[in-house]
């Protein structure tokens, strides 16, 4: 409907021109000395409407051409973004797999594109743990602590379970202390004090925790 709108008023503004053209008797008089041109005011006025047209064209292709650098580092950017997500999912999926090895080569792709590199990197320390690589696994512990505050929390979390894993008991009870003084008391820090504190033989935070996790139903 809009399209036949467009259609009938462009021709009703030609048929209007035209008969405006058809009265109009008037000419222009160009003087350049020693030249001199007159034409038709009909056809001054479609010339300069060309030479608008024209030069409202040339101005826009100038303009974009002037935009591609950017324009092309735009898409760059963008693709770098999408094949580092892409990394990061795939890493996700290779560590809930069980693939280790695929979960840390994929991590590191993401980190390296700094696609959510605090994630990313604990990610790979997750893949490195359970591959026993203790050298890797604490390399990528301190690329997560230097993300700072964005990961904190996850990092000391992680840090703490894989400790328990380890049965580096006194580590994860130091993890579980920071997390504690920072606020943190939610169902998943109970349950892992709960752990640690049974290993450690700390009877009176045991009970604590227990308590605790009574009271939350957990």
């Amino acid at each position: 409907m809009r399209a036949l709108i467009w259609l009938v008023g462009i021709f009703a503004l030609a048929a209007g021109l035209a008969m405006v053209a058809g009265i109009n008797e008037g000419y222009v008089l160009l003087v350049l000395p020693p030249w001199r041109a007159q034409l038709s005011l009909n056809l001054f006025i479609v010339m300069l409407v060309a030479a608008f047209i024209v030069g409202y064209v040339l101005l826009r292709l100038v303009r974009r051409t002037l935009g591609l650098p950017a324009q092309v580092a735009q898409w760059r950017e963008r693709r770098r973004r999408e094949k580092a997500g892409l990394a990061l999912r795939e890493a996700l999926r290779a560590q809930f797999e069980g693939r280790f090895a695929q979960a840390l080569k994929f991590a590191s792709s993401a980190f390296a594109s700094g696609e959510s590199p605090a994630m990313a990197a604990l990610v790979a320390a997750r893949a490195a743990h359970a591959m026993r690589d203790d050298t890797r696994y604490r390399i990528w512990l301190g690329h997560a602590a230097e993300q700072g505050e964005e990961a904190r929390v996850a990092r000391l979390m992680t840090e703490t379970e894989l400790a328990i894993e380890g049965r580096r008991f006194d580590e994860a009870a130091e993890r579980l202390e920071t997390l504690r003084l920072a606020g943190h008391r939610h169902i998943a820090v109970l349950r892992m004090s709960l752990t640690v504190a049974s290993a450690l033989g700390q009877w009176d935070e045991l009970l604590r925790s227990t308590r605790q996790l009574l009271k939350h139903k957990a």
